[in-house]
């Protein structure tokens, strides 16, 4: 019985050998025949993921971009549980910078259009068109604006700035030649005139007086530009203004007449922009969103003055609920009501007119009688 019981013990243990053998033999033979596979495919052996992935689908395109012989020649990015962040681009920059002359060419850069700044001279070489530095033989400068030097000659490789513009839709503007019809241009000029004139410049900026026919002349001037052109100056913190009426000289220059401050800045009777502080005397400020603050003079009754007023204050803030916004202090016509709200041609009872103003009336006390007229004897009767 023993041995027969060894020799069963012995033929199982053979036959759970040849069973592991035979499955060893099976997992080397799936071995080849996946290698011969990767060898010709795109498929990749990933051992950190713990199998076998195809790098044309996920998730294996996540990791690996191409393979071969079952190894990955070029890996993909990292892939993480995180959102992709979006790129951020770069803003436009402004037309220019001043010294960098190995990227945009400009040397001085100081020309303010709306809210980007433009070049005025440029590299050696170069002028601006636009606003922007071209080199000068381009056919934008000879042609299209028709950049010349003020006696008519082209501009050259010496040039700077443009001196006149010759084509029909560009004018000058400090020492550049623009396009009336797209911006920057288009921003200045509202409407072109001869060649290399503007007729008609946008708000913000006025007619230079001596630019009529003379195309080597700016022909718009920014209202707040105080250098301006020709003797014809802008003014300070302005935005709307008038041309002034002659054109000024290098003995004698003129300023634009402003209409319009920039907030918080308030007009001045006399054409200037200042603070609120400045709003005394015969005016008082009136701040105005919209058509801008301004120091309104006593008497203009639709700001808050008071007719024929010639010198008022302000109201405290809680007094301004309703008009007038001032306190008369002197009549220019008429007498000071004794609440100072009104200019009266006749003072109301009570009062009397001193000095132009409705001055209370005082009672008179009853005169004492004197010692002498106690003493008099009294009056001797009649007699029939």
């Amino acid at each position: 019985m023993s041995v027969c019981r060894v020799g069963c013990a012995l033929t199982h243990l053979l036959l759970r050998i040849q069973g592991y053998i035979s499955r060893l033999v099976g997992q080397i033979v799936t071995a080849l025949q996946l290698w011969c596979i990767y060898s010709s495919s795109d498929m990749d052996l990933h051992p950190p993921l713990g199998g076998c992935y195809d790098t044309r689908a996920a998730p294996g395109s996540g990791v690996c971009r191409k393979a071969r012989g079952g190894a990955c020649l070029r890996h993909a990015e990292e892939v993480t549980g995180r959102k992709k962040e979006p790129m951020r681009v770069r803003e436009a920059q402004p037309g220019c910078t001043t010294g960098s002359s190995s990227t945009d060419h400009c040397q001085i850069c100081d020309v303010i259009i709306g809210d980007k700044t433009y070049c005025s001279q440029c590299a050696t070489g170069y002028v601006p068109i636009d606003g922007t530095c071209i080199q000068f033989g381009e056919s934008s400068v000879t042609t299209t604006a028709g950049c010349k030097k003020n006696d008519d000659n082209s501009v050259d490789a010496q040039s700077t700035t443009c001196e006149k513009c010759t084509q029909t839709g560009y004018f000058l503007h400090k020492g550049g030649c623009y396009a009336q019809a797209t911006p920057p241009g288009s921003a200045i000029c509202k409407a072109a005139g001869a060649a290399g004139l503007c007729d008609e410049c946008q708000a913000g900026y006025f007619k230079n007086p001596a630019s009529a026919s003379d195309a080597t002349r700016q022909s718009c001037i920014a209202c707040n530009d105080t250098t301006g052109a020709d003797s014809n100056l802008g003014v300070a913190s302005c935005v709307e203004c008038t041309a002034p009426a002659t054109s000024g000289s290098s003995s004698s220059s003129q300023k634009a007449t402003c209409t319009k401050c920039a907030s918080p800045k308030y007009l001045k009777a006399d054409g200037t922009c200042g603070e609120s502080s400045d709003c005394t005397g015969t005016t008082f400020p009136k701040a105005d969103d919209k058509a801008g603050n301004k120091c309104a003079a006593c008497d203009t009754v639709p700001d808050g003055g008071i007719a024929d007023c010639g010198e008022c204050s302000l109201l405290p803030s809680a007094s301004r609920s309703s008009t007038p916004l001032v306190t008369c202090t002197k009549c220019s016509s008429g007498n000071l009501s004794p609440l100072k709200n009104e200019c009266m041609t006749t003072c109301p009872a009570g009062t009397y007119a001193k000095d132009n103003i409705c001055t209370p009336a005082t009672r008179r006390a009853p005169r004492a009688p004197t010692l002498p007229s106690l003493l008099a004897p009294p009056a001797t009767p009649g007699t029939c």
